[in-house]
Parts: C-alpha cells; sequence; structure tokens
C-alpha cells in the first residue's frame, strides 16, 4: 500500500470484499455464527445507495463484533478501504470491490509460463508476461471491463462522507437483522 501511495498520490485503496469476507469468517468456530456474520456482510454489500451500504456497514460491524471481538475490529479496521468503491459511479461497484480482474491476469501469467516451463532468460520472462499485460490492457481500452469515458470528470472526495439519516440508519438495521435471520431459518 506504501508504494500505490507513492508512486499514486491520492489513489484509493479498495479492499476486496470476497477476501475481506473470508478473514471476518475465519474468525468463527461455530458454523451459526459464521453464517450470520456472512450474511450480515452479503447484505450490506447488496445495497446500492452509498449512505445505506455505509450506514448497513457500520451495523454489521456492530454485530459481526458481538460475535466475535476480532472479527468486528478487523472489520472496524478494513472500512475506509472496503468502501473506497462507493467513491465511484455505481455501473463500476460491481467491478471494483472485487480484485477479480487483478486475478484473472495472475492466472493468464501463470497459464501461459506453464506452457513454456523454462525460460531461457529473464528478458524472455519479461517479454512474456509483458503481452499478457498489454492484452489486458487492451481489453480495458476497449471496454470490455468498463467504460473508462465515465471516469474523465471524476475527482476524488477526501472529506468524511455525511452522516446518515436516522431514517437510513434505521433502513440498516431493519435489513441486516432481516438477513441475518433469514440465513438463520435456512
Amino acid at each position: 500500500m506504501a508504494a500505490v501511495a507513492e508512486v499514486f498520490p491520492g489513489a484509493a485503496w479498495q479492499r476486496c470484499i470476497v477476501h475481506l469476507e473470508r478473514d471476518v469468517a475465519g474468525w468463527f468456530p461455530r458454523r451459526a455464527d459464521r453464517a450470520a456474520a456472512l450474511a450480515a456482510m452479503k447484505a450490506t454489500f447488496a445495497e446500492r445507495d452509498p449512505q445505506l451500504v455505509r450506514a448497513s456497514y457500520r451495523r454489521a460491524c456492530e454485530v459481526i463484533g458481538g460475535l466475535s471481538g476480532r472479527a468486528g475490529e478487523l472489520l472496524q479496521d478494513a472500512e475506509a478501504d472496503a468502501l473506497a468503491y462507493l467513491d465511484f459511479p455505481y455501473e463500476h461497484h460491481v467491478r471494483l470491490r472485487t480484485n477479480n480482474v487483478q486475478e484473472r491476469a495472475n492466472e493468464e501469467i501463470k497459464r501461459r509460463t506453464k506452457v513454456v516451463g523454462v525460460f531461457p532468460s529473464t528478458e524472455s520472462l519479461m517479454r512474456l508476461v509483458g503481452s499478457v499485460l498489454v492484452d489486458v490492457n487492451e481489453e480495458w481500452m476497449l471496454g470490455h471491463f468498463m467504460d473508462a469515458s465515465s471516469l474523465v470528470d471524476l475527482k476524488r472526495d477526501t472529506s468524511e462522507p455525511e452522516p446518515p439519516s436516522a431514517e437510513v440508519v434505521e433502513l440498516a438495521r431493519t435489513r441486516i437483522a432481516a438477513a441475518i435471520e433469514e440465513r438463520r431459518a435456512a
């Protein structure tokens, strides 16, 4: 993270939601508690409205913290990184909140280098990996992943988001409770 901040000052850091869910789930020895925690997190990240997502996230932290203090702390510490995607247009949320693109690129590099097996030089390895990354970049540029034109006028807002209204907090509370109850009933 320090290297990203040094090379790209002001860049947002997005923590992968899937990996965060796995990390939180790892703190629960009981299956029922783990299921309740994951239900709360999935309900949070299924919301569209940024204020509701933030309120739901905080409510999920409270609920999960009540089940496992360490899992709750982990979730609270990760809030800024887990919700960084909310600063971008909605159409990009699903693609930004996980690191599937990076993982796909890594898998393609692994697949292509396994075919070769042993490289005659470091330069030949770098050429192959470079060509794979150029292919990934071309996919991005063609808009298959996301439309870059929607990000042209985007300015990073580093100010603290305004607190959610009482109605939003209550809606978050009921949706998290409903998700947990639905999961426990299943």
